[in-house]
C-alpha cells in the first residue's frame, strides 16, 4: 500500500498510541489523532457529555467535528482509529485477524486502511501488514 510521508507519520502515531491500550488492556475504545503543521501528533478528543458513550457515537462525534477541525487548519492530516477484525478465508477456513482500521481525513480527500496486529504473550503487540 503506497502511503504519503504525512500519512506514515499518523500510522506510526496509530503504533505508538495503540501499543499502549493494547498491552495494558488488550483492546481500545476508538480514538483519533490529527498531524500538526509542525508535523507533531496530537490526540483529538470528543465527547458528547456522557462519561462511557457507545462507541458508534463516538465514531459519528469524531467524524463530524474532524473534517471541520482540517477546515480550520488545526490539523493538516487526522485519524479515526478503531479496533477491527478482519474476516480472511485460507483454503475454506474463515480465519478473524485483529486490526486497526485507519481512517484518514484530508483537506481533499478521504482514505481507510486496516493495520493488521497480534497479540502474543503478556499482551505484547506485534503490528503486521497494512491492508
Amino acid at each position: 500500500m503506497n502511503l504519503s510521508e504525512n500519512e506514515m507519520l499518523i500510522v506510526n502515531g496509530v503504533k505508538e498510541y495503540s501499543s499502549v491500550f493494547l498491552e495494558n488492556m488488550g483492546g481500545f475504545y476508538p480514538f483519533a489523532i490529527g498531524l500538526e503543521k509542525n508535523k507533531q501528533i496530537v490526540s483529538i478528543g470528543a465527547s458528547d457529555g456522557s462519561e462511557f458513550p457507545e462507541a458508534q457515537d463516538l465514531i459519528n462525534l469524531l467524524e463530524k467535528s474532524i473534517p471541520k477541525n482540517i477546515k480550520e487548519k488545526k490539523y493538516i492530516l487526522a485519524a479515526i482509529c478503531i479496533d477491527i477484525f478482519i474476516h480472511e478465508n485460507v483454503e475454506g477456513i474463515d480465519t478473524k485477524k485483529d486490526a486497526i482500521e485507519i481512517r484518514f481525513v484530508a483537506p481533499s480527500y478521504r482514505k481507510t486502511v486496516q493495520l493488521v496486529y497480534e497479540l502474543g504473550t503478556n499482551n505484547k503487540v506485534t503490528f503486521k501488514n497494512l491492508n
